[in-house]
Order: C-alpha cells, then sequence, then structure tokens
C-alpha cells in the first residue's frame, strides 16, 4: 500500500495604487459634491493566488486459496485485488479593489482524476507500463475533471460617509454568484 500527497502553492499579495483624477479640482470641495472629487480607481488587483494539490493512493492484495490443510498457501489462480485513486485539485484566487468601495473576488475550483488504466501500474509488465505512460500524460493535462466550481462576487460600500447627515453610518452591500 503506497500514498502519495503533494501541494504547491504561489501567492502574489500587493497594495496597488489608488488614483483620484478628480481630487485635485476646486470647484468639488463642497461637502455636498465631495462623493465626485472622491472617485478613484485601481489599476491592479490587490491579490492573486494558485494551489494545486495531488493525492495518489495505491493498494494491491493478494488473496490465498489453501487447498490441503497443513500445506503452503498458494495464489495460483487468483488475480490481485487493486484500489487506485489519483486525484489533482487546482484551486484560483483573485481579490481587485476595483476602487475603495467596489471589490471584486473570484474563486475557481477544479477536482479532477487522473486516469491510470487497468491492472498493475507497479512492475516491469508491459500493462503496467502502459498504465504509467498513461497515468503521466493525464497528470501532464491536469486530469479529467469531475467537479469544478466557481465564486464571482462584487462588494460596495455605500458612500454613506461622505455625507454630512449620514458620516457616521456605514453599509456594504455584496452580490455573488455562483456556477
Amino acid at each position: 500500500s503506497k500514498a502519495y500527497t503533494a501541494a504547491l502553492a504561489y501567492v502574489y499579495q500587493t497594495t496597488p495604487k489608488n488614483y483620484t483624477p478628480l481630487a485635485k479640482i476646486k470647484l468639488l470641495d463642497n461637502p455636498y459634491l465631495k462623493i465626485f472629487q472622491n472617485l478613484n480607481f485601481t489599476p491592479l488587483p490587490s491579490r492573486f493566488s494558485f494551489r494545486t494539490d495531488i493525492d495518489r493512493r495505491y493498494n494491491e492484495r493478494f488473496l490465498q486459496r489453501v487447498l490441503v490443510p497443513g500445506e503452503v498457501p498458494s495464489t495460483l489462480g487468483i488475480a490481485p485485488v487493486i484500489q487506485k485513486s489519483f486525484y489533482i485539485s487546482r484551486i484560483y484566487d483573485l481579490k481587485w479593489d476595483l476602487t475603495k468601495s467596489l471589490i471584486f473576488d473570484y474563486t475557481a475550483t477544479n477536482r479532477g482524476v487522473v486516469d491510470e488504466g487497468p491492472g498493475r501500474t507497479i512492475g516491469n509488465s508491459d500493462q503496467a507500463i502502459r498504465n504509467r505512460s498513461l497515468q503521466q500524460q493525464n497528470l501532464l493535462r491536469g486530469g479529467r475533471t469531475v467537479n469544478f466550481n466557481q465564486v464571482a462576487a462584487l462588494t460596495y460600500r455605500l458612500p454613506l460617509d461622505k455625507f454630512p447627515l449620514t458620516d457616521w453610518l456605514s453599509a456594504d452591500t455584496r452580490y455573488a454568484a455562483t456556477y
């Protein structure tokens, strides 16, 4: 029985510069027009991450038959019981503060099966060599997708703090779509 697990992750996180193109316009200094003066945007995402997980399990069992009591058990004519599974998962994540009050999040998860073919994978038989070759090709392709989920979400912070009468309030609204 053999089990292998591996993981690889990459995270890029930064605080990109936020631009306010109307900030220096004097006409917008009025408290009720300040909302226009605070218009802003961020051209780059603040976080991108990628992770892949590999989970491989292989087990062979040989059953034995006792024909005559006291004799050495024999496996002759009994095929081994082979249990194997090979999964690869990929997770992508993106966060982008489009403005100071509008945030976009995206997450995708892909789970795949790496097909190996019937029979043994261990050893030097023709079948085992073919199975290893098939396994290698399917692993390089990322496996056969069996489950794919993605979530895209927008969060908006209402500009209540920009008005004198409501500057003590804060409220967020969020919309998320799952596929």
